[in-house]
């Protein structure tokens, strides 16, 4: 009888479980507490009743003095209610990538999502080209500089999956988030093969089955399930759903085709649970589809948005998307080119519904560059939307936020054209960064600034010095490269110029910038016997001032040698203390299932469930922060927040309502809108959990059920003895 009683005991101890299913409150999501983990990594994270709403910096002090910073991870909601959200959908940035002039198109990019009143960007991956160290820094530097106060969420891509660089800088590879009691927006990893794992869509199902009863419901991924254009009638189990590598007339893209199941699979979770949107990138161009199911009369609206910042010939673009919460959707900036929904499979490949970000598309464009001088940055912004017949205003008030020296700023306008107006409303330097405040209003088509931010006035041209060249001494009939160090102790060098002089004609000569502050010349002169040349370089700064200099070369015919430089001779000046590069503020973070790219969203005096990448030992203090604009004038606040070990049980409270007291009386006042069916939603047709936050007792019921089992056999044994 003992033996048997200790088989019990034991087989007992295997099933119990040492793990519960959390669901956590408030931007909830599904956690796995593993009860005898020595070194617990998930923490309560609550923030104060009086905090106020915005996005915010989450700073975690130690005993030891180790700080940790996650930046722009906590959003805090407003607690009167959402009626709209305008959503700036943004893909495949490529940091890093070649040509190096997509770096305007990032900037400008981002900034736009701030002229453009976005409250939320959503950005569907490759946010990396190579998924190296350095694109992931100068990512999260340019998102810090130039979409400071808006909150991003962040889908992963295919150059996003071959490292852990991923998690090092923005989280995650998986996530979800509840905007409200409103709005569901949940990511899924395509893989770099182009769809998800099994798991992957398991998870999703799990997730929108306990959330059945938020009404909008966002999905993203980088890879489109669809490769169509137009509105598609059917159902997950239509037979117009198959191998796109065999049937050309398939609408499905070649991503999913090799798996038609998990197409079918993702279609049925739009279906079963009412999926308002499903929003991809990867490839490089618009593709929207209107999704109707004939099974259960639901309608998924499926958003893939070019390339923001390719140089290639690409269609470049974002997308902004007013989405109200009745459901009701427009798109308020959309070009002349746009079709939104309609079309058909013809015109798949030349679909141009984005706003444009690019000069080389004749539709229409908004674009400005951007460059970090030493003691200055210069902008140029041009609105070329989209036409004098068809202008559209650009105008609103932005936040920026610059790693600086000193602690003055000052603003100028360097050139104007139009009705363009720019000024700096107010400015707050804090720990090396400078956040100003920017009034930019550009009424018209047409319209364009150039302006500068920088720390002291400058009067003093660039200067250059000539180094080597190569080959040594330069020869005659051969490509000759000529370097120069060319600097400017004040705001920075604009831009370099370069000509040999022959016949008395100048002739333009390639410059390239090369490291720091080394500048190559390429130049070859033709003849037959040696001669002299004279190059000729004019260097101007960001602040206007010019440098023009002769130099005198000797080019020489093969099997004579000899001096070659014939000066001038100029030592470059002291180099000024500089303003430090974007790429100086991305720190890895420790957050594991949040960070820049999928904060943590929660009401005042709302808790979130957080985990990091290691237990954190003697919390001193936790706080959130962050620079806010309040009626023009730039604020710094700071929140204690309280972030203590987890244990079941601990999330006890939901957060306010943000239903609004009626749906919103009017209608977008915008072009083209898109309404949802008044259908209501069919319920699914597999049996779902619940979407409360009641903990599961599936498991330890059916482990009572097989203990009793195990004991009726040993009794039953014992008889038979």
């Amino acid at each position: 009888m003992k033996r048997y009683l200790l088989a019990i005991f034991v087989v007992a101890l295997f099933l119990i479980p040492n793990s519960t299913v959390i669901v956590g409150i408030s931007g909830s999501y599904m956690i796995l507490e593993t009860g005898n983990e020595e070194n617990k990594t998930d923490y309560l994270l609550t923030v104060p009743e009086t905090a106020d709403s915005g996005l915010y910096d989450l700073y975690i002090e130690l005993e030891d003095g180790t700080r940790y910073w996650i930046p722009r991870s906590v959003w805090v909601l407003p607690t009167e209610g959402l009626t709209k959200l305008r959503i700036a959908h943004i893909s495949d940035l490529h940091f890093l990538g070649t040509p190096a002039e997509s770096q305007h198109l990032r900037f400008v990019g981002l900034l736009m999502t701030q002229l453009f009143g976005a409250d939320l960007v959503i950005n569907t991956g490759d946010e990396a080209d190579t998924a190296s160290t350095p694109q992931y820094i100068e990512s999260r530097g340019y998102h810090w500089a130039f979409r400071y106060p808006t909150p991003m969420l962040l889908a992963l891509g295919n150059h996003d999956a071959g490292t852990p660089n991923w998690g090092v800088y923005y989280g995650p590879r998986e996530w979800y988030r509840l905007i409200g009691d409103k709005i569901l927006v949940a990511s899924i990893d395509t893989s770099e093969q182009g769809l998800p794992k099994e798991s992957s869509l398991k998870w999703l199902e799990e997730v929108l089955a306990n959330n059945t009863d938020v009404p909008i419901k966002i999905i993203l991924m980088h890879h489109p399930v669809f490769y169509w254009q137009g509105e598609i009638v059917a159902s997950y189990q239509s037979e117009k759903f198959r191998d796109p590598h065999q049937y050309r007339d398939s609408p499905i893209s070649y991503y999913w085709g090799g798996n038609i199941s998990m197409a079918r699979w993702l279609l049925r979770l739009c279906e079963d649970y009412n999926v308002t949107f499903v929003m991809a990138g990867h490839i490089h161009r618009d593709q929207y589809v209107k999704y109707v199911s004939n099974r259960t009369g639901t309608v998924t609206y499926f958003i893939t948005t070019t390339t923001m910042a390719q140089s290639r010939p690409n269609y470049n673009g974002l997308q902004i998307i007013d989405l109200f919460m009745n459901g009701s959707f427009s798109f308020p900036y959309a070009p002349p080119t746009f079709i939104g929904f309609g079309g058909d499979a013809s015109v798949r490949s030349r679909v141009y519904n984005s706003i444009p970000n690019d000069p080389t598309w004749d539709v229409g464009y908004f674009y400005g560059t951007f460059l970090e001088g030493n003691t200055a940055y210069d902008f140029v912004l041009w609105n070329n939307l989209y036409s004098e017949s068809e202008t559209v205003p650009v105008s609103n008030v932005v936040t920026l936020a610059l790693p600086w020296i000193g602690e003055q700023a000052y603003f100028k306008v360097l050139s104007s054209q139009g009705s363009v107006h720019a000024e700096m409303l107010d400015y707050l330097v804090r720990d090396g960064i400078l956040y100003v405040l920017l009034n930019i209003t550009m009424p018209s088509c047409g319209d364009m600034i150039e302006f500068v931010i920088y720390t002291a006035e400058d009067n003093d041209p660039p200067v250059a010095e000539f180094k080597l060249a190569t080959p040594r001494p330069p020869r005659l009939n051969r490509s000759v490269t000529l370097y120069f160090d060319i600097t400017d102790i004040g705001w920075g060098v604009r831009n370099v110029s370069a000509y040999l002089i022959e016949d008395n004609q100048q002739i333009p000569i390639e410059v390239k910038k090369a490291a720091g502050l080394t500048y190559t010349l390429s130049v070859m002169v033709t003849a037959r016997e040696t001669v002299n040349r004279t190059i000729r370089l004019v260097v101007y700064d960001l602040a206007g001032n010019v440098y023009e200099q002769n130099f005198t070369f000797t080019f020489y015919a093969p099997g004579e040698s000899g001096d070659y430089y014939y000066g001038p001779v100029e030592e470059l000046p002291e180099q000024p203390e500089q303003l430090p590069s974007l790429m100086e503020f991305a720190e890895p973070v420790i957050s594991k299932n949040f960070g820049p790219g999928s904060p943590v969203i929660v009401y005042p005096g709302g808790s979130y469930i957080v985990e990091f990448k290691h237990a954190l030992e003697d919390i001193s203090r936790a706080y959130i922060a962050g620079v806010f604009n309040e009626d023009n004038e730039l604020v710094y606040k700071e929140f204690d927040v309280s972030l203590v070990p987890y244990e079941p049980g601990m999330l006890t409270t939901t957060p306010p309502s943000t239903s609004p007291t009626t749906t919103p009386t009017t209608t977008p006042t915008t072009t083209p809108t898109t309404t949802p069916p008044t259908e209501s939603p069919t319920s699914p047709t597999t049996e779902t959990p619940s979407p409360t936050a009641a903990p599961d007792y599936t498991l330890y019921i059916v482990i009572l059920v097989i203990v009793v089992i195990l004991i009726a056999v040993i009794v039953f044994l014992l008889k038979r003895r």
